[in-house]
This record gives C-alpha cells, structure tokens and sequence, in this order.
C-alpha cells in the first residue's frame, strides 16, 4: 500500500448479515485495484468474470486502463458502456446492458465494477441487485459526486419518465474505491457539481469539517490532491457514520435527503439541464430557510451556506422560468410525502440536524414551503 493509501471499513450488520466493506482511499490506485479483483477471483474461486460498466465520458479515460489491467492478471474482464447523462438512468440502459451481459456468458458468479460518477454508480448498483438475483458490486467512483456520497451507503436506483429514482434497492458493494487522481479529468462544472454533497455533509453532520471548507475552497477547486483527499476522507466518515446506524433509511439517513426534496425537483423540471450538485445547492437554501423558521436554524449560519456555495461555484437560487407552483406539485408527489404535504430535513444548528422525535423529517404545509422558496429567491 502507498502512503497515500488509507482505508474505512463501513460497518454494516442487517438481518444478521455482515454487510461491511472497505472504502480504499489514494492517488492512483489501478494497481492496487487489479491486485484486489484478483484476490477476489481466487477467494470466490474459478474465474468469475468482472464487468466493468461505464459511460461514453469515463471510457475513454479509464475504461480501458483497468479492463487491460484486470486482463493482464488473468482475469476475464469486459466494459459495457451506456451513453453518458442523467436521462439514460431508466429502464431501456438498464435491460440494454443486463442483455449484452448475458450474450457475454456473465452470470451470478460475476463482479460487475461500477466505473463513473453517480449515474454510472447508480445504473452498475441496479443492475448488481438484480442481476440473476444478486452479483458482487465494486464502486469505483471517477467524479466528486460519486466520492463524496453516491458510491457509499448501497443507494441504488432507475428514473422513470420525469420521476427522479423512482425505482431502487438498497445493494451494498463489497468495496468501494476513491481514487482523487481521476479528479484531475473532471471538467470544472462536475467539479463544482460535487462540491455540493460535499457543503450539505458539513452542515449535516460536522460544523468543523464545513469550517474547513470555508478555509480551504481556493485550494480544493484547484484541485489540490492533499485537500481532495481529506475531503473524500471526511465525507466517507460523515456518511458511513449515518448509514452504518441506518442502512435501510428508517431514520437518520434521512438527513442525507437535505436539500434533496426541492433539489430533485429542481433536477427534474430543468429536464436534466441542471446537474444533481447544482440541483442540491439550489435546493438547500429554501430548505435551509425553513429550517430557520421551523427549527431555529441560526440566520447568520444560513447566510455562510449560502455564500460557501457560491464561492464553490455552485447556484444558490431558483431560475426564474421554473414556476415555485410546480416545484410544490412535484414535491407533494414525491414518494415521501403524505396527504400533499412534502417531507423535509432539517439542520438545527451546524452540523446538527433536528430528529423531529427519530423520524428525522418532518412533514411541511405547502404554504410554508411557497414562503421559504420565495425567500430564497
């Protein structure tokens, strides 16, 4: 192991099933990424066969580097790739890629490698649930995004139509991989996209963590490789912390969905246009602004939010041509809500969210939330 190498282990017991894995974190670990599928091989037995699943965007790059890796020790490996963009995340990628997997002999036995940022993630984790029932799935995250939240906690899901995740499972991987060396490809705005996953796990979970952002955005959109490592490191901890106490999000994983209720809708009504980060960004500081109505949230907090995401790049405020009517709409019909009424969670202080009795979310009238999108404007 490289001394930039370092390693968490996610600990997971459901069902009395030891789901825990390690997240490897470093600067160029395809190396040590083709030395771990091989011991794989050798503990499942035979040659089982690993499918790497990609995008249009990250195969160029690093599809072939580790599919000629993982071949020169030996193994069988394949990429199958889907075209790049959050509207191919649905179920015609999904039976495409099940379909040519399955003309290339790969079966339950298989480990399928999810090699990109969170759609990749997302589309490989579907299909490693699925898959004959269930095929061992590494997360190799290539984005920000991905490093920061997507490739950690087993979330996986398709969108159908316009509805952003509407079908999912909970899969955890067997290892999950955070390489900052692919961050020096990202282009700039999926960059600052990730940065907002980043922001939401300081207020979230650690108010020196968001501290250190603030002292250090300059040096992480220069892409240093030593501030890109504390900062996957610090986010895999903020969440594997919240997903090890609630894997299936009973609870207080549902204080990763901050900024996500409005964001999602965000994402959806932009037809895509706007990535998840920017979606999110947006999406924080009307819920941040009822935070500060329904829970005290202290205003000159919501105020440092608001300008962190700025400097980070990231948009802060609704477009004008996206009506707040259908923002509620959208919302009232998320899966989460009840009775027309969206489902929020909310910080309560920095780095610390309101547990509204351990359901950690709380229900919020439309009116409430048309005064908080209209504030945030």
């Amino acid at each position: 192991m490289g001394d930039a190498d370092s390693v968490q282990i996610v600990k997971i017991i459901e069902e009395r099933r030891d789901l825990s894995y390690p997240i490897i974190h470093g600067i160029g670990l395809f190396p040590r990424v083709a030395k771990e599928m091989k011991e794989l091989a050798e503990k499942k037995g035979g040659n089982p066969g690993f499918a790497i699943i990609t995008d249009t965007h990250v195969a160029k790059l690093y599809g072939k580097p580790l599919e000629d890796r993982l071949k020169a020790t030996g193994l069988k490996a394949d990429m199958f790739v889907f075209e790049a963009g959050e509207e191919n995340k649905n179920i015609y990628t999904y039976a495409d890629l099940v379909a040519r997997m399955l003309a290339n002999n790969y079966d339950r036995s298989s480990v399928i490698i999810a090699l990109g940022g969170g759609v990749v993630g997302d589309m490989a984790g579907f299909i490693a649930g699925t898959y004959m029932r269930g095929a061992d799935l590494v997360q190799f995250g290539t984005s920000l995004l991905a490093q920061a939240d997507s490739s950690i906690g087993g979330k996986t899901a398709l969108n159908i139509g316009s509805v952003k995740n509407a079908v999912g499972v909970f899969y955890q991987p067997k290892l999950v991989v955070i390489d900052v060396a692919t961050l020096r490809s990202l282009p700039e705005r999926e960059l600052k996209s990730g940065l907002a996953e980043t922001i939401k796990h300081g207020v979230l979970g650690d108010a020196q963590f968001f501290e250190y952002l603030e002292q250090n955005m300059d040096r992480i959109l220069a892409r240093s490789e030593e501030h890109l490592l504390y900062v996957s490191k610090q986010n895999c901890r903020i969440k594997a912390e919240i997903v090890e106490k609630d894997p299936n999000e009973k609870g207080v994983r549902r204080t990763l969905n901050y900024g996500h209720t409005i964001g999602h809708a965000v994402e959806s009504l932009s037809g895509y246009q706007l990535t998840h980060g920017e979606s999110v960004s947006i999406g924080m500081n009307p819920a941040t602004e009822l935070a500060v109505e329904i829970c005290g949230f202290p205003r000159h907090d919501a105020k440092r939010l608001k300008e962190l995401s700025k400097r980070a790049g990231l948009p802060v405020t609704m477009p004008f041509d996206m009506p707040f009517e259908e923002i509620i709409r959208i919302t009232a019909s998320d899966k989460k809500a009840k009775d027309g009424n969206a489902r929020y969670t909310l910080p309560e202080g920095m780095g610390q969210m309101a547990n509204f009795g351990g359901e950690y979310a709380t229900y919020v009238k439309p009116e409430l939330v048309m005064r908080a999108l209209q504030a945030s404007r």
